[in-house]
């Protein structure tokens, strides 16, 4: 069985469903527009519906499953517009009571959230038929609720006091009576193996994310086929000098559970980073290569999408190394050798840093680990042996150039780290000169500390 098929086909009847959706707008649309002219035109139109009814109903169409399980059928990239706080106005006709755009007349309100100068937040959310209005923010423990106060023009709103130890990207779930729903005026990302909602919290430390007047690379989508886990995806980054000719180290950059290759782009902003700080000649250029951590086998043997963190370990590094590195290596102009590559990762990425990276020193010169903790030796294939560098301080400054780790200081993986600190100080190689070490004051398990280990590490590599 084909493997995309064993994971996809569970979407087929959604997709089946969408499908037909779609196919019946256009008869939709066209009928409402007879209503409206009206006249004999209305029963030529019929006419021609029924005979077109007619045909449908003998006809048989004969899709294979392989066809309907393809996953373009279920995809959504999230290339979205950006969404400007205070510029979109939700336009709409008291008599249909739905958003129409400016041709749809009706009252015109703003809505959104909107950063205040001391760094609150003002939400508003405009849902005149629904009574009750809540906000959950997702990445804070415990998580902050907002109850919006219902206004007498429909729309909902409250105020995010700002925290400074709460600051970046911040998923949310919005619940509309009870019903958790995604609201189209507050940007949208992929999280928790979802599409949510998020606010961008302004953060005073990390000016260095912003959009600026700089020269500018770019990501590209790629779809490469592998051994074991079907036709995958990957996010490349290139930096702005890429396009006139040379070859580049590459960075190998993972995200953390219930994300994908989207995640670093979207919601950490790495392009931003990197070509704000080549633009102050702060690191060397380098492309970013990013891809979705969750493959694996189920408890079958059979390939699927989404595993538990435990298990994907194993089948992450042999998609890396067999799969991956060979694809960029063959289609992009990069340097090769292991002090020309580079990986890192936070949380779960963190983990597969560290059970692919220290086991194959052979391939990767630099290794950067982000708010997670090494992983066992479990997850390493129960080979112990595999993490024996950490006990050999010669060996492990002559493998490695650089060894990173950070970590938020109110981050609730702080014990895990911890004793990772231990196993760094039992063999002397916290103070060897390749080995360095940040801790993040106030951070959480929050973007916040991710995008700062990531700023950090970028200035240490291929330098």
């Amino acid at each position: 069985m084909n493997a995309n098929r064993r994971t996809f086909l569970k979407t087929v009847g959604q997709g089946t469903l969408a499908a037909s959706l779609v196919m019946s707008l256009p008869e939709l649309a066209k009928s409402e527009a007879d209503a409206a002219d009206g006249g004999a035109r209305n029963a030529g139109n019929a006419a021609g519906v029924a005979a077109q009814s007619s045909v449908a109903a003998s006809s048989s169409a004969n899709f294979s499953k392989e066809y309907l399980a393809n996953q373009v059928f279920w995809e959504q990239p999230l290339s979205l517009n950006p969404v400007p706080a205070g510029r979109y106005d939700i336009v709409t006709d008291p008599s249909r009571k739905e958003a129409m755009g400016t041709a749809g007349g009706g009252k015109q309100t703003k809505s959104g959230v909107f950063a205040q100068p001391n760094g609150d937040l003002q939400i508003k959310i405009y849902a005149p038929e629904t009574k009750n209005v809540e906000v959950y923010f997702l990445a804070m423990e415990p998580r902050p609720r907002i109850a919006l106060q219902k206004q007498d023009d429909g729309m909902h709103t409250g105020v995010f006091p700002f925290d400074p130890t709460f600051c970046g990207p911040m998923s949310t779930d919005i619940y509309f009576d009870g019903t958790i729903l995604l609201y189209p005026y507050i940007p949208i990302f992929w999280h928790r193996e979802r599409p949510v909602n998020f606010i961008e919290i302004p953060d005073p430390e990390t000016d260095w994310i912003q959009l600026r007047d700089v020269p500018h690379g770019a990501f590209a989508r790629e779809l490469f086929p592998t051994k074991s886990f079907g036709v995958q995806r990957c996010m490349v980054y290139t930096p702005p000098d890429y396009y006139k000719g040379g070859e580049f180290p590459v960075l190998y950059l993972q995200a953390g559970s219930g994300e994908n290759e989207s995640t670093w782009e979207y919601n950490g902003r790495a392009a931003h980073i990197v070509d704000n700080l080549l633009a102050e000649s702060k690191c060397k250029p380098f492309i970013i290569v990013t891809c979705d951590g969750g493959v694996g086998n189920d408890a079958a043997g059979q390939y699927t999408q989404r595993v538990p963190d435990h298990d994907s370990m194993a089948a992450f590094r042999d998609m890396l190394l067999n799969d991956v590195i060979p694809f960029i290596e063959s289609r992009y102009r990069v340097k090769k050798g292991k002090w020309n590559r580079a990986m890192a990762g936070l949380s779960r990425g963190c983990r597969q840093t560290s059970s692919t990276g220290i086991p194959h020193p052979e391939v990767f010169g630099y290794l950067g680990m982000f708010s997670g903790y090494m992983a066992s030796a479990t997850e390493t294939g129960g080979r112990p042996e595999e993490l024996a560098i950490l006990r050999d301080p010669k060996r492990f400054a002559n493998e490695f150039k650089v060894v990173f780790r950070s970590m938020g200081a109110a981050d609730h993986l702080m014990p895990h780290f911890l004793e990772d600190n231990k196993k760094f100080e039992e063999g002397g190689l916290d103070k060897m000169p390749n080995y360095h070490y940040k801790l993040y004051p106030n951070q959480q398990h929050v973007w916040g500390a991710f995008r700062r280990g990531l700023h950090d590490f970028a200035q240490l590599i291929f330098t």
